[in-house]
């Protein structure tokens, strides 16, 4: 029992934090608490570390981004996962 427990608050804690940059790039965090605050910060470190990337794909990739993090939030929550990862 315990094991499940450990497993599920691993998942909650991995899915809050997928989360939290979220609400982060779009400025939902007080400044204090905030790394990027805004969604042009966000696409700022965005081409800060994907500089092979041309300026004007930077909006999709940090699109891409939030969509996949939410997208993955989503699934730890509900627990959803492959049917070879089940034991």
């Amino acid at each position: 029992m315990t094991h499940k427990i450990i497993k599920l608050f691993l998942r909650y804690s991995l899915a809050i934090s997928f989360l939290s940059a979220v609400a982060d790039r779009f400025g939902l965090w007080h400044k204090d608490l905030s790394s990027w605050g805004t969604w042009d910060s966000f696409l700022e470190y965005t081409q800060l570390i994907t500089p092979w990337f041309p300026q004007s794909l930077i909006p999709i990739i940090g699109i891409l981004a939030t969509a996949l993090e939410i997208v993955f939030a989503i699934c730890l929550i509900i627990g959803l996962k492959p049917n070879y990862l089940q034991n």
